[in-house]
Parts: C-alpha cells; structure tokens; sequence
C-alpha cells in the first residue's frame, strides 16, 4: 500500500509539473505576442476628452511620442508627469500623450485643475472602452511607452520613470540611428 501512495504521490508531482511548465511556455508566449504587437505604434482609437475621436493619424508626423498610461488618483503618474515639466529637452523633444480609463467626467475635472498639462501641449486622452489599455498590456500605472519618429518602440517603461531617463532613451535612439545611417 505504501508503494501505491509513492508511485500516486510521484505521478501527482509529476503532473503538477507538467502544468506548471506549460503556463510559464504560454505566458512567455503571451509576453511576445504583445512584444510583437506594440514593436511598432499599433492603429488605435482614443477620444477626446471633447469627445472628439483621436487616432495614430493625428499624431504629428516625424516626431517621438511618449505615451503615459496613467490615473488621476496615482502619485506615481503625478510624479512622473511633473518630473516631464520640469524637463525642457524632453517636453519639446516630442509629443506627450497621456491615457487614462478613467471616466470621463473625472478626466475632464482633473484636466481644468491641472492647468499646466494644457499649458505645455501635453495631450490627455480617454481610453473608454479600455481598448488601449489591453493591447498594451498595461498593468501598472504609469506605463510609459516611447515612440520613435519611424513608429518604432524605443522603450517601455512600467512604474515611475524619470524625464532625465525618459529623455536618455530618446537620445539613445537617436544616436543609434545617426549611426546606422537612418534619418
């Protein structure tokens, strides 16, 4: 009988293994899946928070982007955004766009107390349906996604990141494109 809970407890383990291993390959599939589809500036369709509707299109051309992912509510974003103002290089470096799955009507408020966000040409979008927010797979706040002029990533950032790191990211990629011969 004893032989019999081994043999039972060892198929068991072996089992959970077999599980276990499958969920990491299907994550790590997951994770590229993702990779792949935000390597270059995926279609998206954003409001407003006029209600007018926003898509890649609108973006200037030519220029980096810097998306935020963000709340109202979170002092991490608050952080960030703030170290981005007090950043001149960065804040005329491209365009700053900032997403939210808050309502509406909490955007809109934030957006008259916070001045300064329109004062600097800072962009505040509303990912209503939360559409953005899974294609990015966004699961902490901030996320910052930075954008070269050609549509490609440079960098992801999640959590709090500096403007001084921000900005390095962009210089990087500048660099490495003088050198590649890239325009």
């Amino acid at each position: 009988m004893k032989r019999y809970l081994t043999i039972a407890a060892l198929v068991v383990m072996l089992a959970c293994l077999a599980l276990l291993s499958i969920r990491i390959h299907e994550g790590v599939k997951v994770r590229r899946a993702i990779a792949a589809r935000i390597s270059t500036l995926p279609d998206f369709k954003l409001r407003t928070l006029e209600g007018n509707h926003f898509v890649k299109d609108n973006l200037p051309l030519k220029h980096p982007v810097i998306f935020i992912y963000f709340t109202t509510i979170c002092p991490y974003c608050e952080s960030e955004i703030s170290s981005i103002l007090q950043h001149n290089e960065l804040k005329n470096a491209g365009s700053l766009i900032m997403i939210s799955r808050e309502s509406l009507d909490v955007l809109q408020e934030y957006q008259k107390i916070e001045r300064l966000y329109q004062e600097n040409n800072i962009t505040i979008l509303w990912d209503s349906l939360g559409v953005v927010h899974r294609q990015f797979d966004v699961s902490i706040v901030p996320s910052t996604f930075i954008y070269g002029a050609d549509g490609q990533l440079i960098k992801k950032f999640t959590g709090e990141t500096s403007a001084d790191i921000i900005y390095q990211a962009l210089q990087e990629s500048i660099s490495e494109r003088i050198l590649r011969g890239s325009p």
